[in-house]
């Protein structure tokens, strides 16, 4: 998707101006951001999207702040065009370039899609609403695949058939060329006297002899050769179809296990890291404990219905109780730290003091909208390269 084209036909990127040379340098620092995020820049790719889709994100933010370094290398100028750092344009750079990135990485448009669905609920997203709101589309899609792939394999085995093998047109071998033995045969029969044809065939019998051997043996090398190569591709070809037949197979237990799972955890309300039923938890630690619980339990793309069934988990274990960000400070402790990247995430804001733009602190939530919110930035944190590994 061309976020930038898309902006500038919407004419929400005003500061560009009229000039192709100056739009040909902001895709330039859109793209060369996106390769950052995709090496040293990556943890900070859940901000990134939180800082492009709020319209109050100050230019001081972690990545707006990179952004306008790519711009400047790419504008050398840019500082004097404006009174200030141009915000719309860093924010549609920062996007673009995780967009960019996540074309090419399936774990940073996973990430970015968590964080992406965090920020339009909790944020206004005023004129580009639109257009994110296309992008969000885009990142469901994919991850909606991803999904699919992984919770619900489709079986391959109807496909399979044995690979075919090679006709064999000649019925016997030929000859390699320049072999005599035939016509010095011919010649000796040719003699029709047996006391000349013993004569001339006593010096020539080693020499014919030798041309017989080296033909045959010329021969069978060529016929040993093509049946390497035929049964090499044959096995080859079987080869990969039963590799696909396993990896399906695979992918089909590794589902029922995850289904598996995943249902014994909801029905179990159950925390395996706290060794408690979430129903023997405080409110404001039951939130906590199950998001990282599932997030343990979850691969790196979760089902929609995993958030639904955390939802439920916590709503019951706490009859829904109000918390802030305030109150699940003192629980988030114990999570494992995160960056410390601006904008502030939830769970960073959580595991410290810090001020988010997504939520105040003192904003009350239910338990269950807090879990949802604790558990996606998990996962982007983990997808980002900044999380907790699923073992």
């Amino acid at each position: 998707m061309d976020l930038i084209g898309e902006l500038l036909h919407r004419r929400l990127l005003t500061e560009i101006g009229e000039g192709e040379e100056r739009l040909a340098m902001v895709r330039d620092a859109a793209l060369a951001l996106g390769k950052r995020f995709k090496g040293d820049l990556r943890s900070l790719v859940p901000h990134a999207v939180v800082a492009a889709v709020d319209e109050d994100c100050g230019a001081e933010t972690d990545p707006l702040t990179e952004a306008y370094e790519e711009l400047a290398a790419q504008w050398e100028t840019v500082r004097n065009a404006f009174d200030g750092p141009p915000l719309s344009l860093l924010r549609a750079i920062t996007l673009a370039a995780v967009a960019t990135a996540a074309e090419d990485d399936s774990n940073i448009l996973t990430a970015a899609w968590y964080s992406l669905r965090t920020a339009l609920e909790e944020l206004p997203a005023g004129s580009w609403a639109e257009p994110l709101g296309d992008l969000l589309k885009t990142w469901d899609d994919a991850a909606w695949e991803s999904v699919q792939a992984s919770w619900s394999p489709v079986s391959v085995s109807s496909k399979v058939t044995m690979p075919s093998v090679s006709k064999v047109v000649d019925d016997r071998i030929t000859t390699p060329t320049g072999t005599t033995a035939r016509e010095n045969a011919a010649a000796f029969v040719a003699s029709n006297n047996w006391q000349h044809f013993a004569i001339a065939m006593m010096p020539e019998y080693p020499a014919h002899v030798e041309a017989l051997v080296s033909a045959s043996e010329v021969a069978s090398a060529k016929a040993l050769r093509q049946s390497n190569e035929d049964l090499r591709t044959f096995a080859g070809e079987l080869g990969k179809k039963l590799r696909e037949i396993l990896a399906a197979q695979e992918n089909a237990i590794e589902s029922t296990r995850l289904r598996g799972e995943l249902l014994w955890w909801e029905r179990t309300a159950f925390s395996p890291t706290r060794r408690v039923g979430y129903s023997d938890l405080q409110p404001a630690e039951v939130p906590v404990a199950a998001a990282y619980d599932l997030h343990l339990l979850m691969p790196e793309v979760a089902p929609l219905a995993a958030e639904h069934l955390l939802s439920g988990v916590v709503a019951t274990a706490t009859g829904d109780a109000k918390v802030s960000i305030e109150d699940l400070s003192g629980a988030a402790d114990s999570l494992p730290a995160g960056s410390r990247h601006t904008p502030t995430l939830v769970l960073d804001a959580a595991q410290s003091d810090a001020e988010t733009q997504l939520l105040a602190r003192s904003k009350d939530m239910t338990a269950s909208r807090a879990a949802v919110l604790l558990f996606r930035d998990l996962q982007a944190r983990r997808l980002s390269g900044t999380g907790t590994n699923r073992s």
